[in-house]
């Protein structure tokens, strides 16, 4: 179990990590107007991460509002990977090895099916539109 607990504390630590390296390289892209969307460029759509990277910035200065307009997939993917990462602790320190034996996926499910309606919602106001971001019919 110690062995665990060391993984999971050292995935916890690449995660914040990548997150932040994420953010300052997505900062850095986005003030040179370098930062685009394929599926936007393409197609004219957006795609289920569109908006991802203002709702981290969003995140980042506790505007939590603003954060579930750009994008309301990142607090729902952030609540899910803290739930996991609470109850694997639990899990651990209970010494529970059937815990990871189990499937326990099925919130990451939930939030994989939340971004394909969230992505099939806002592509069906933007056709008929209503553009929540602004970025391809130019606002609401």
């Amino acid at each position: 179990m110690q062995r665990r607990m060391k993984r999971l504390i050292i995935s916890n630590i690449i995660v914040l990590l990548a997150s932040i390296a994420f953010a300052i390289v997505a900062g850095i892209l986005s003030r040179n107007d370098m930062w685009k969307c394929m599926t936007v460029e393409v197609y004219g759509l957006y795609c289920p991460g569109c908006g991802g990277t203002r709702a981290l910035f969003s995140l980042l200065k506790l505007d939590f509002l603003s954060m579930l307009k750009y994008n309301p997939i990142l607090p729902m993917a952030i609540l899910v990977y803290a739930y996991y990462n609470v109850r694997a602790f639990i899990e651990i320190k209970r010494n529970n090895e059937q815990y990871f034996a189990k499937n326990k996926y099925r919130l990451i499910y939930v939030v994989i099916a939340f971004g394909f309606i969230y992505f099939l919602v806002r592509n069906i106001l933007l056709l008929n539109g209503i553009d929540l971001l602004g970025d391809i019919l130019g606002g609401n």
